[in-house]
């Protein structure tokens, strides 16, 4: 809810720094607008101190593990992501819909979309930055819920945020 609260997220990304360790329980979020993006994580080991990562423009694959620790599973999405940003532009976000709610992988834990007792996919959320925005968001497992298009909203709150910033003036 404090991340909710910010007006950029340079802001939220910013409300991470100096929080003492374990101060909140495990997490990774990504916060974006558009000027930047980041994700701010916290891993589950004693000690630890809540990171921010600032990311450049291009596709990222955000999971449950900590963003720099080697995974062979976000090495194969990255793989998969690449291969639909091949395609046309047109239909981007509905073949990444199909990729999240995959069942590909060696083990059900290595699946896009993992279903394991006590343990899985519970949402998941796609998000283009740039000229043309787009939002969805499906609340459950993807190959099981729907994507809703939440990107009406996202682009109210796109406005609503250029209308409340400050105008800057040019000098003539």
């Amino acid at each position: 809810m404090d991340l909710l609260s910010t007006s950029t997220a340079e802001e939220a990304a910013g409300r991470i720094d100096g929080l003492p360790p374990n101060f909140y329980n495990p997490f990774n979020v990504f916060v974006a607008d558009g000027r930047s993006a980041h994700v701010l994580s916290c891993g589950d080991v004693p000690g630890a101190v809540p990171e921010r990562m600032d990311l450049e423009a291009g596709p990222h694959v955000v999971i449950n593990l900590h963003p720099a620790e080697p995974s062979t599973k976000v090495a194969r999405i990255r793989a998969e992501v690449e291969r639909a940003l091949e395609g046309p532009e047109q239909g981007l976000l509905d073949r990444l819909g199909a990729l999240c709610g995959s069942h590909a992988g060696a083990t059900a834990l290595e699946a896009t979309c993992v279903h394991a007792p006590g343990y899985g996919t519970r949402s998941s959320t796609l998000f283009r930055s740039g000229d043309a925005p787009e939002l969805r968001h499906s609340d459950g497992a993807p190959c099981e819920h729907t994507y809703e298009d939440f990107t009406p909203l996202l682009r109210e709150l796109i406005d609503e945020s250029a209308v409340s910033r400050p105008a800057t003036r040019t000098p003539t």
